[in-house]
């Protein structure tokens, strides 16, 4: 399905909104909660276009309307029209989050990421500046960063509550799961067919300039998304975005960011990290400092999290390790360079938290279409509606204590394995060397971008085979 601008305002702060000018049946829409509608291709490849995009479907208005058996022709007609109003007021309050300025801090750190580094300070702590750089606007410095707090990097929990802080009388309602997939022009943010979210970049401009996008502008993501934007921005800050667009030039659609960070890309591009093949199993991995200094994992929470905050996105943390310094993305809380310590008593904390206007939500959402419960951004739970209420109720008031903590310790180790990946840096930095002499020397005709992956692959292996056969000798 593609979307249809709307005349008028929306159409001048170019905003894309579904065209409602023909009612459909709302029931039919609701039983697929979760199929977000994307940008059309023109859309997509215009880079003038202002960089926020108001994704949605028809939706009922309360509750109590979608539990109804039936809709005659004039309450869905009254629907449609509340529902335009409802959109007007949105696209007005984002057109004029679209006007904002860039602020200075901001326009430094973009201007820092054009020049790069020369080749000899590609270093491993040149590279972790990059990446705590880039997590920097996201702290407690944010204000600084964005004058709006609505824009910058969120989740939509996150969005969601800043939103109806700032505009009350026109909240994001549990209902409206659409507008919370935010992304700028060029790129798509959905749930494709493996009820997977992914953003994916469609334009054809450089890859730089639409990763600034990302930083720039209300954009929604989740934590294994941004583990990967971690290490982009850390390759940018090392080769400057010049270099960086010719050693990456991705055709429209082929640059994703997906929830799973821990795997390969598959081919559709709906799961895996690109730069999968520049991480290690922690067991294969050289023991070299220089080689365990960054890792991405997941911390689990207490195994009851979801039964007591069933709309809550802290099941898990997927975090950014460098040394004993953790990057993690919260926008919820003020500080995102944590030690193992302080994320240990934040998971504790967002656990023991009261439930949310996110928890009652998604219960209303789940009371609403009891037959159905659709999929939560990161976690895909095979409950019931009642169950899933039934342990809302349960544990609404349940306060870990140290001990549960500590009991519950194994079991969250276990649901983390493997999912503890350290970064061969000396394979990033041979692999981005390799490139960039080929780019120089043009020894490698176009299709520079897949060199510098498939340089990576095949890097690792020969690590995994030197490793094999090394373990082979020894043990012969």
């Amino acid at each position: 399905m593609r979307h249809q601008q709307i005349q008028g305002q929306s159409e001048k702060c170019g905003l894309t909104v579904c065209n409602t000018a023909n009612i459909v049946d709302v029931r039919a829409d609701l039983s697929t909660p979760f199929n977000y509608l994307t940008n059309s291709d023109t859309e997509a490849d215009n880079a003038d276009l202002p960089a926020t995009h108001l994704q949605r479907a028809m939706r009922p208005d309360s509750i109590e309307e979608a539990m109804q058996g039936s809709l005659d022709t004039r309450n869905l007609q009254q629907l449609s029209e509340q529902r335009e109003q409802r959109e007007q007021q949105w696209v007005n309050i984002l057109s004029e989050l679209d006007a904002e300025p860039i602020s200075a801090p901001l326009q430094d750190y973009l201007t820092t990421l054009k020049h790069g580094l020369p080749v000899s300070d590609w270093t491993i702590d040149n590279y972790i500046e990059g990446m705590l750089r880039f997590a920097k606007p996201y702290g407690p410095e944010r204000s600084e960063y964005f004058h709006n707090e609505l824009n910058g990097l969120h989740t939509p929990n996150s969005l969601t509550k800043v939103w109806n802080k700032k505009h009350p009388q026109h909240p994001i309602t549990a209902l409206d799961q659409d507008i919370r997939l935010q992304c700028p022009p060029g790129w798509v943010s959905r749930v494709e067919e493996t009820n997977r979210w992914v953003l994916r970049y469609m334009g054809k401009g450089p890859l730089s300039q639409a990763l600034n996008k990302l930083i720039r502008w209300m954009t929604t993501m989740d934590c294994g998304m941004f583990s990967q934007f971690v290490q982009w921005q850390g390759i940018r800050f090392l080769t400057g975005d010049g270099l960086f667009d010719e050693l990456f030039d991705f055709g429209p659609g082929e640059f994703t960011l997906t929830q799973n960070w821990e795997i390969p890309m598959n081919e559709a591009g709906t799961m895996g990290n690109l730069l999968y093949d520049f991480y290690d199993y922690s067991k294969t991995t050289d023991s070299l400092q220089l080689e365990i200094r960054i890792r991405t994992r997941a911390v689990f929470n207490y195994p009851a999290y979801l039964g007591k905050h069933p709309g809550g996105p802290r099941r898990l943390e997927t975090v950014t390790q460098i040394d004993d310094v953790i990057i993690c993305f919260d926008p919820e809380t003020p500080q995102n360079i944590l030690s193992n310590v302080k994320l240990e008593e934040r998971l504790r904390q967002t656990y023991d938290a009261v439930q949310d206007s996110a928890d009652l939500g998604k219960l209303e959402f789940y009371k609403a279409f009891p037959g159905k419960v659709p999929p939560s951004y990161s976690n895909y739970s095979q409950k019931s509606a009642q169950v899933i209420s039934e342990d809302a109720k349960k544990y609404a008031n349940h306060i870990l204590s140290d001990a549960e903590w500590e009991e519950s310790r194994a079991e969250r180790e276990n649901l983390a394995l493997g999912l503890d990946r350290p970064l061969n840096f000396t394979r990033l930095i041979s692999c981005l060397k390799g490139a960039h002499d080929a780019h120089l020397n043009r020894a490698i005709a176009r299709a520079i971008n897949k060199d510098v992956l498939s340089r990576a692959k095949r890097s690792k292996l020969e690590d995994l085979t030197k490793s094999f056969l090394d373990a082979w000798t020894i043990h012969r």
